[in-house]
């Protein structure tokens, strides 16, 4: 299992959205 950590000290700067698409591209590419 792959773990990946999406970090940003600046809140609202869309993590949410990137982990949701780099979660999505590692579903699909499996």
């Amino acid at each position: 299992m792959k773990v990946i950590a999406v970090l940003n000290q600046k809140g609202g700067s869309g993590k949410t959205t990137i982990s949701t698409h780099l979660a999505r591209a590692f579903q699909l590419a499996d």
